[in-house]
């Protein structure tokens, strides 16, 4: 009875707010994972990455490896996309009695041709969001990378082009700020640890192909809410002969603009067709989908990412030795992948964990508070990374440095010699066990101490056939010698 209230109420409201509320969306963009990533920041992750007087961490530490992790940045609409736009084209020109709209009964044509065959390709959006990344990253850590050898500084994308290049153009960035090596496409393919869910048998069968993972966004499709957004979408844009658009439309109305909004720096035609209840209300859809197939409604979902933090850990251990040894190591690893390597790795870290699962049935009551928002967790080019340092542990916190330490960033009152910083979107973030924004890397063992323990093969219930070296198996091999000593009795 209660939710029933709770639901009128919110589709009571939401209707008001349709007539009385709309968005100027150059100032709020809500597009869940098709947020290009300017656009998703929030305010502190603003500061943090634009003032370069801020600093994040003490004076007295130094870093010494630097391991990031990225989506691929903006990229064009798939196929399917871009044919609901030319069919939602169809449907409404023409028919647009609304003043405000009119441009769009004949001025709008999607930005992207029909049935374009080269899908999903990174766009001069994501070229720009990488090589600014390259640029700031040569910048923050100057004193690590100025002088790093060519062997030293390390790039992996997954065998995807809109990753390769957005690989491509963060080495760009780079070059531009330490001009002494060439690192533009001195990148290695790593399938196996940058699209891990597709070599993942247990989280194919289990999750991915499974009709109970879609079963609450689909039924969140069917819902009062998205009927609602449908029909004051509707009635906003004053659709001639009582047209009344559907829920893909809808959804399709909303990527258009998420994509076009990228693409012309928030200048959408579609741009204030949506209130922001609206915009959240069709972030939620997009939520569910990404929490229960990439997140933390599935365990294998998360589990399968174990490779990329043992490989960061590794990494930062060998850094570590190589310093005392006075050795050459890997100063620094950057790696480009996909929205499912991060969200994967993001939720096998334990962050932005609600108390709560995200239900098609729960948005009004708790979806609204939830941390959970894709929007802000995964947009394009969204990243996690950990830095590691060393510490003077002999010297306090002078009050130069309190006096620059970049907004919302805590430091712990005792310092070791070996730290770990935590970074989302280039800002730093706290691990779930600690409150503080620089955390010893023997506690971070410790607390992932489980995931570490990592076999891959072992964790998706692979068939014991072909390793990723692409040699025969054993097992392999020994059935083969039986069958031949058959063949020849």
């Amino acid at each position: 009875m209660e939710l029933t209230f709770l639901k009128i109420w919110f589709l009571c409201v939401t209707s008001l707010l349709a007539t009385s509320t709309r968005v100027n969306t150059q100032e709020m963009y809500i597009y869940a994972t098709k947020t290009a990533y300017n656009m998703s920041l929030s305010q502190r992750e603003r500061a943090t990455i634009e003032d370069e007087g801020h600093i994040l961490v003490p004076s007295f530490c130094r870093p010494i490896h630097v391991n990031a992790i990225f989506r691929h940045g903006t990229r064009d609409p798939g196929i399917d996309d871009i044919d609901s736009f030319y069919a939602l084209n169809d449907t409404i020109s023409g028919k647009i009695g609304n003043p405000s709209f009119s441009h769009l009964n004949s001025n709008w044509t999607p930005l992207w041709p029909r049935s374009s065959t080269d899908e999903k390709k990174l766009g001069p959006v994501g070229e720009r969001e990488n090589e600014d990344f390259g640029e700031r990253f040569a910048k923050r850590y100057n004193s690590l990378l100025a002088d790093a050898k060519i062997d030293e500084i390390v790039f992996y994308s997954s065998s995807k082009s809109r990753s390769y290049n957005s690989c491509k153009y963060f080495q760009i960035g780079y070059q531009n700020i330490h001009t002494g090596i060439d690192v533009i496409n001195k990148t290695t393919i790593r399938d196996d640890l940058l699209r891990f869910f597709k070599n993942c048998k247990k989280y194919t069968r289990d999750v991915d192909k499974n009709k109970e993972a879609k079963k609450e966004y689909k039924a969140f499709l069917k819902g009062e809410e998205m009927v609602q957004v449908a029909s004051n979408l509707s009635s906003t844009l004053q659709l001639a002969d009582d047209l009344q658009l559907d829920v893909d439309s809808a959804i399709a109305a909303w990527m258009a603009l998420a994509f076009e909004e990228a693409y012309t720096d928030g200048q959408s035609p579609w741009s204030g067709t949506f209130s922001l209840s609206e915009l959240k209300i069709m972030e939620y859809y997009q939520d569910l989908k990404q929490w229960w197939k990439k997140s933390y409604a599935y365990p294998i979902s998360y589990q399968q990412s174990c490779p990329l933090l043992v490989n960061t850990v590794k990494s930062m251990d060998k850094a570590l030795k190589a310093t005392v040894d006075n050795k050459s190591y890997t100063k620094a690893l950057f790696q480009f992948g996909h929205s499912e390597t991060v969200l994967s790795l993001v939720t096998l870290l334990g962050l932005y964990k609600d108390s709560f699962a995200l239900k098609s049935s729960n948005y009004a009551s708790q979806g609204v508070n939830r941390v959970f928002r894709t929007t802000q967790i995964s947009p394009f080019a969204t990243n996690v990374g950990m830095v590691l340092y060393k510490c003077d542990v002999h010297t306090q916190v002078s009050a130069s440095d309190l006096a620059k330490k970049a907004p919302g960033v805590t430091w712990p009152d005792r310092f070791v010699s070996d730290m770990v910083q935590l970074l989302v979107k280039e800002t730093p973030v706290s691990f779930p066990f600690t409150d503080n924004h620089l955390t010893s890397l023997a506690e971070i063992k410790q607390h992932y101490r489980h995931e570490l323990v990592c076999d891959f093969d072992e964790i998706c219930e692979n068939a014991a056939v072909t390793p990723r070296n692409g040699l025969l198996t054993p097992l392999v091999c020994i059935s083969f010698t039986i069958y031949l000593y058959l063949l020849h009795l």
